[in-house]
Parts: C-alpha cells; structure tokens; sequence
C-alpha cells in the first residue's frame, strides 16, 4: 500500500467527514481528495516524475498535507 491509497480509501469510505481542519478552514476527505489529484496533475504538467524531490516551505497546515499526498501520486 503506497501512502496516497489512505487518501483514496478515506474519500471511498468517507466522503463527507471531516478530514482536514487549518485554523477556520475546514475540509471533508471529498474535497481534500479532489484537491490533491488536481494538486498532482499540476505536478506531472510541470514535468514532475517519478523518483523526483519535492520540497516545502510553509507552516504547518493543509497545504503541506496536500503535497505530500499529491508528491505520492506522482510517484516524487
């Protein structure tokens, strides 16, 4: 099991409960998953493959959740 497949089987068995809260922000696993694939296409249109290095500069927060996931899917 790849760390993404987590992601896949929450918003699967879980759409609607909340996954993610930032402060105010809050998001169900639907929206969260659903973020992190469009996150990932982004990743393989800028030429993102496998075996790449992404990093992050940020805060704590669902962003740095979202890459992390999105890096999986491209195999990063």
């Amino acid at each position: 099991m790849l760390i993404h497949d987590f992601i896949i089987k929450a918003n699967k068995l879980y759409p609607e409960n909340e996954a993610v809260v930032c402060g105010d922000y809050r998001l169900n696993y639907k929206e969260v998953y659903n973020r992190i694939v469009k996150l990932a296409a982004f990743f393989q249109e800028k030429g993102i493959k496998k075996g790449d290095v992404i990093s992050i500069i940020h805060y704590n927060c669902h962003y740095y959740f979202e890459a992390y996931f999105a890096a999986s899917m491209c195999d990063a």
